[in-house]
């Protein structure tokens, strides 16, 4: 922690940490918790699948829509209101470039949600419409095999998300070692 840094900077960026700590775990669960839930039980048909991965997918954006804009406004604020260590006292990279560490990470938290808008929401409404007709047993335009279904979302939905993972985890990082070199 820097000297000159008010308490309430420490709080604001400490509660930004935390928060990237926190939807950077949730972000990274999901292909390791959720997927082995869905694919080792072999008594889930694609249906099942469908449903659990828009649960999952549900609670996540829910989470996420608070999570990622209050992280990347307190990043933000701090970006703003922090200093760099004085020039003639010894100091680290990180410490040197605080401000501009702290906007990266406010950048690349927000960036969260245009990746998510413009890459990924094509690919969740397919989904979504896949499931709904699943379900009902509805026709549709889209006639995805099962095996497609899961290849969308094994293969092109994770390498999407890990973007998202990506992204959220270098935010994460530079915020601990903004926090741990001031």
């Amino acid at each position: 922690m820097a000297t000159h840094d008010s308490s309430a900077l420490l709080l604001v960026r400490s509660t930004a940490t935390i928060g990237l700590g926190l939807a950077t775990g949730l972000m990274a669960s999901y292909p390791i918790v959720a997927w082995p839930t869905m694919y080792t039980a072999e008594s889930l048909d694609i249906k099942d699948r469908l449903n659990l991965f828009w649960y999952f997918y549900e609670q996540g954006a829910s989470t996420m829509k608070l999570l990622l804009p209050v992280s990347a406004a307190l990043l933000g604020y701090a970006s703003y209101a922090s200093r760099a260590a004085a020039d003639y006292m010894p100091a680290t990279f990180v410490a040197r470039n605080r401000k501009a560490l702290l906007a990266a990470a406010a950048v690349l938290t927000i960036s969260n949600i245009p990746w998510t808008i413009f890459a990924i929401m094509p690919l969740n409404l397919r989904l979504k419409k896949l499931k709904d007709s699943k379900l009902t047993g509805a026709g549709t335009t889209d006639n995805a095999s099962d095996a497609e279904i899961d290849t969308m979302i094994r293969s092109k939905w994770a390498a999407l998300h890990g973007g998202r993972i990506l992204m959220t985890a270098t935010a994460f990082l530079i915020s601990v070692a903004e926090l741990g070199s001031a």
